[in-house]
């Protein structure tokens, strides 16, 4: 099985921890990679992250604990698009990023609107002569504020010596100034588990049509770029090394000064792990070559290679032949979260058959192993489901089989499987899993015990020891709040007839709208409770009922004409 099908992100990300799977001890079987030994001092410890963005109901949340009016004047007019909103106050036109809880641009003199750059859907600031746009992601502004009469197509580049070909944006505008047309290049960037689409300004240098080692002499050069970088820092003296590759040779730099470089002919690549580039070549025999020591199938015909692993030492500036009686055929590296650098790797390989690697035609027979930088065994993963994921609070794992068709699973602190978890069902400071039997939903503890019956129709996330929940009973279905133990407290009801109005947000909260007794001088009244049930704000004197269009967007709250942040 391919890595890359069962990695995303190696522990940040990462996916699975199996059944009945040692943790520490190396545990080699016979097919281990057996020559360069077993890692010490491994502690897998040191690569799990606890849990706390695992799914949405990772962790009990307190809800809205205040609110407070936005300053801006009765004249306030609120648009969205996406996580952006638009408020117009005192002093002009302020743009709000729901996502980061603040305002990227304030003053602005006329009102932004949508536009586009290219076909990224785009919010136009306007500042007098000066315009600029902003990606509905909300996080890239986009650096087109010298242009107009912007187009755009999407093409795919290896970026920065990249083996992978990205999808790139790349758009074309005209200077205001007259100098000609321009072009800007944006990595896009979708996040799996939200779809949220960003589009990161990337440099023209460091776009290529090939891709490393793969191209003709004197296609390409790479823009310099950090041996690691990633969202994770990365400290110790390889932190200090720059790489860029000039065709199939890599050079090495530190202090803006080369320290050394290794030419990697037609190889591939394997990756960066502790001060290491690692490397692989397959040079192909003549059918009758006696020297071989792997053997390809292509359209049934048996092709020789001689395949070869190498090791180049970043710091040392020296390059080793390795001897490893498996075939190396993909490398992750591995952030070790204490000590703050990449020093260990997941890698899948398969073994040989009388000398020889033989390239097995089923994925199961592809061997997956964690190592060290030195690609010593620390956990052997062969005839195994997963590896290690996010650490609970109780030295237990959250894990998922290495098939991403595979469920999600809680294994105790030696890997053993204890109970099935849905994805995004999961309450780490309730030490609960929701789950679903009969057609209803219940709540089980980490052992697979039920703590809640499955009864309810549906039960949101926990925020301040209560999740909202609804149930059917008599033909009727009502909202209630309940706590971790089953027990439950009943809130207003949603009833139209007698112009009460009661709905919950997904953000810890619920509103309940009255029509007021005296009608004539109060006509509703609109109370916010936290889950608690614990009044957070109150108003009244509202003069008429569309003013009661009462929305939660992220953090902002409004009431008729009024803006509210909450928190």
């Amino acid at each position: 099985m391919k890595l890359k099908k069962i990695v995303a992100a190696v522990l940040g990300t990462a996916v699975a921890l199996s059944a009945a799977m040692p943790l520490v001890a190396c545990n080699k079987n016979s097919g281990a990679p057996s020559s360069l030994g077993c890692a010490s001092n491994f502690d897998i410890d040191d690569y799990i992250d606890e849990l706390d963005v695992y799914g949405e109901l990772s962790s009990s949340r307190k809800g809205i604990t205040s609110a407070t009016k936005l300053n801006a004047d009765d004249e306030t007019r609120v648009s969205r698009y996406g996580e952006i909103m638009v408020f117009r106050g005192n002093n002009g036109f302020r743009v709000y990023n729901t996502a980061a809880e603040r305002f990227i641009a304030e003053n602005l003199s006329t009102q932004p609107d949508p536009s586009y750059v290219g076909n990224i859907p785009a919010l136009r600031l306007n500042d007098g002569d000066k315009t600029a746009y902003l990606a509905y992601d909300g996080t890239t502004l986009l650096p087109m504020d010298e242009y107009y009469d912007t187009t755009a197509e999407t093409n795919y580049y290896y970026v920065g010596g990249d083996t992978v070909k990205t999808k790139i944006h790349v758009v074309n505008g005209i200077k205001r100034s007259g100098g000609g047309m321009t072009t800007n290049y944006f990595k896009v960037e979708t996040d799996e588990n939200t779809g949220v689409t960003r589009y990161v300004p990337v440099d023209k240098t460091a776009l290529s049509e090939f891709p490393s080692g793969k191209y003709e002499e004197g296609a390409y050069v790479s823009s310099r770029a950090q041996i690691y970088s990633s969202e994770y820092p990365v400290e110790g003296e390889i932190s200090k090394y720059e790489y860029a590759i000039f065709n199939n040779t890599y050079k090495f730099y530190k202090d803006d000064a080369e320290t050394g470089k290794v030419n990697v002919g037609y190889g591939d690549v394997l990756g960066f792990v502790g001060n290491y580039m690692y490397y692989k070549t397959e040079r192909p025999v003549a059918p009758d070559c006696a020297s071989y020591n792997y053997v390809k199938y292509e359209n049934d015909i048996a092709k020789k290679y001689v395949y070869k692993l190498y090791r180049y030492d970043i710091v040392s500036a020296s390059l080793s032949e390795l001897s490893y009686n498996v075939k190396l055929e993909e490398l992750i590296p591995v952030y070790n979260k204490n000590a703050k650098t990449y020093d260990a790797a997941m890698i899948s390989c398969y073994e040989t058959s009388d000398g020889v690697f033989v390239e097995p035609d089923d994925e199961r027979y592809i061997k997956p192993y964690m190592t060290d930088a030195n690609l010593n065994i620390a956990i052997d993963f062969t005839d195994k489901i997963g590896f290690p994921s996010y650490k609970l609070s109780d030295d237990r794992y959250l894990a998922a089989g290495f098939d991403s068709n595979s469920y999600m699973m809680i294994t105790d602190a030696d890997g053993n499987y204890v109970t099935d978890v849905a994805r995004d069902s999961l309450y780490a400071e309730e030490k609960l899993i929701k789950f679903y039997a009969n057609g209803k939903y219940g709540l089980k503890d980490y052992d697979g015990k039920i703590a809640v019956a499955p009864k309810y129709d549906s039960i949101g996330k926990f925020f301040g020891g209560y999740a909202h929940a609804s149930v059917t009973e008599n033909g009727k279905t009502k909202s209630v709040l309940l706590d971790k133990t089953g027990a439950t407290r009943d809130v207003p009801q949603n009833d139209p007839d007698n112009e009460v109005y009661v709905s919950f947000s997904e953000n810890g909260w619920y509103k309940v709208i009255k029509k007021s007794k005296d009608f004539n001088v109060n006509p509703y009244t609109a109370e916010f409770f936290d889950y608690a049930s614990t009044t957070i704000k109150r108003f009244s004197d509202l003069n008429y009922y569309a003013a009661l269009d009462l929305t939660i967007l992220n953090n902002i709250l409004t009431v008729g004409s009024d803006y509210y942040f909450v928190k």
